[in-house]
């Protein structure tokens, strides 16, 4: 349980249907057309997904089901990753939802630390929040081998 009244959706895989996306992903990494739809109808403030939505990073990659999930439950803020190195916000939904990529969290950096963009702090208070990227001094101190000291 999260504390406070944060409420988070979440939808695994990729989508497979996009003009360029990866045709040879087993079932078990594709993304669930019934998770949208049970998503669609909740309410939830972060959503936490593996892709993005259709052409948010690349053109032609992402899902078009990502994108009217959000579009429908608007939720404050959502998350995906899957694509590399890059990171940032990508920009507002119609409901003005905040759209932000997180950078691969491989941890093969010198010092075996975490990369830049890979890391963020969310703020949540009074049903609204702030997110940021962590600087490159936190992320230079959280390495492979001290993750279960830093945190908690």
């Amino acid at each position: 349980m999260l504390p406070g009244a944060l409420r988070v959706g979440a939808v695994w895989g990729i989508d497979d249907k996009a003009p360029n996306a990866r045709r040879r992903t087993p079932e078990r990494g594709r993304i669930k057309e019934r998770s949208l739809t049970t998503l669609a109808a909740s309410t939830f403030d972060v959503l936490l997904s593996h892709d993005g939505p259709r052409d948010a990073v690349l053109a032609g990659s992402g899902s078009e089901g990502l994108g009217a999930l959000i579009d429908l439950a608007r939720p404050a803020f959502a998350f995906f990753g899957h694509y590399g190195s890059r990171h940032g916000r990508v920009g507002a939904t119609t409901g003005g939802t905040q759209v932000y990529h997180l950078a691969g969290f491989e941890m093969r950096r010198g010092g075996s630390c975490a990369e830049e963009g890979s890391v963020g702090l969310l703020t949540w208070e009074c049903d609204s929040g702030t997110f940021e990227y962590l600087d490159e001094g936190w992320l230079r101190g959280f390495t492979r081998h001290n993750w279960r000291h830093v945190v908690g």
